[in-house]
């Protein structure tokens, strides 16, 4: 347990809704394909910022997998910051999924890359599983782009899919039949020749230990403009999902870690703004409640079980945090130009990230309470920031600020 001690504390915001706020990005840049979403829901409301409200993919027992595809219209490697995902309320592990990152500079995938996902909460690198088909002939280290499976398993493999033959890894383009076409010596890996009949695995992907939510890193690479959601059943064979995918809230952004912690007078409060008092002319008094605590996601807000039911916590009130920070760098403030273009993208500093980004509290953030510090449900608090900070220089290139963050039901 974390008992929310502040140390360092580090901050999760989301690029995609900032894209969109500010017109670089429109809803028309978010796309699908593969499974349909289930009748009332949306693949932009994955993005809506608002984990209790479920998004559902109609995938429930079926192979066939779902691709989210993000074209964040940034096709400047040096400027594209993104550096996690979070998803905020699922039941990825009730439904038997996997899932995979994939970026690229061209819309078709054409020379996808790979992002591994570095677990921070409830993400599990997977292991390589058997396919349960085989190459069905010899396959040279320059024979082209063709793989062929073994009759009537090509069902079992989709677009995005990523595979290993031996040691080589491949990205599936596109499908016909039993033919797979694929881009040689994917992840870095060497083309190699192969025999027929040797085992085809599934490779790469990330899973998930238990339902609720999940945060993950990854590195930002080249060509990285485009953005890929592979989600697919996580067995072999001729798996199919145990039941229909449900997300709430899919954040993708930058990491931001303020400088050092925060000075020492950190006031923490519970309000219960739905709850409200009355009295009588008898002096008695009455209360109506509105709300006493946030709605749930796919479990309680920050749980993580194997349950597929909202567990009885008794966690109510809406807490606000508010710490101010002494003697910070200039260089940990600002950005090299206010103006400059790109600078809010290319800076890691405070005003460009967490003022700027979140439109000083238009949208929430994730905080964490202490970088090195990753507990599911006591080390982190969905949030937006709930003042409009101030700067005071108190020495030369040296600036003092105070911060208030208030809880986002």
């Amino acid at each position: 347990m974390s008992y929310q001690r502040t140390a360092t504390p580090k901050l999760y915001i989301d690029n995609i809704n900032w894209l969109l706020s500010n017109g670089k990005m429109a809803t028309s840049d978010i796309t699908s394909s593969g499974a349909n979403m289930l009748s009332g829901s949306s693949i932009h409301e994955f993005f809506d910022m608002k984990p209790s409200n479920l998004q559902t993919i109609d995938c429930g027992g079926a192979s066939v997998g779902f691709k989210l595809n993000i074209n964040t219209t940034i096709g400047t490697d040096a400027t594209q910051d993104s550096n996690f995902i979070a998803i905020l309320g699922h039941n990825l592990n009730q439904a038997g999924a996997k899932i995979s990152l994939q970026t690229d500079d061209s819309s078709d995938f054409s020379s996808a890359k790979q992002s591994a996902l570095t677990d921070i909460v409830n993400t599990n690198a997977q292991s390589d599983t058997d396919t349960g088909t085989n190459l069905q002939v010899n396959m040279a280290n320059t024979g082209g782009t063709d793989l062929t499976v073994e009759s009537g398993h090509g069902s079992r493999f989709s677009a995005g899919d990523i595979i290993k033959v031996d040691s080589e890894q491949m990205y599936v383009r596109s499908i016909n039949s039993d033919t797979l076409t694929v881009i040689r010596g994917f992840n870095s890996s060497s083309a190699s020749t192969h025999n027929g009949g040797v085992s085809i695995f599934f490779t790469g992907y990330t899973t998930f230990s238990n339902n609720g939510w999940s945060l993950a890193s990854f590195s930002a690479t080249s060509d990285n403009q485009y953005l890929k959601i592979v989600v697919d059943p996580s067995g072999n064979n001729t798996a199919t999902f145990a039941s229909d995918v449900q997300i709430g809230a899919i954040l993708i952004g930058e990491m931001h870690t303020f400088p050092h912690s925060p000075d020492l007078d950190i006031k923490k409060k519970f309000i219960f703004d739905g709850v409200k008092r009355q009295n009588s002319v008898g002096g008695q008094t009455y209360t109506h409640s509105t709300f006493t605590k946030g709605a749930s996601w796919f479990l309680e807000p920050f749980e993580v079980a194997g349950s597929t039911s909202v567990g009885k916590h008794d966690k109510s009130g809406r807490k606000t945090l508010e710490m101010g920070f002494s003697y910070l760098d200039d260089t940990d403030v600002y950005a090299d130009e206010l103006f400059g273009r790109g600078e809010v993208q290319t800076n890691n500093t405070i005003v460009p990230n967490l003022i700027h980004k979140t439109h000083s509290g238009m949208f929430p953030l994730l905080m964490q309470y202490d970088k090195d510090t990753a507990t599911a449900t006591d080390s982190f608090l969905w949030c937006r920031l709930n003042n409009e900070p101030s700067f005071t220089q108190v020495a030369n290139r040296v600036w003092n600020t105070s911060l208030s963050f208030i809880e986002e039901f």
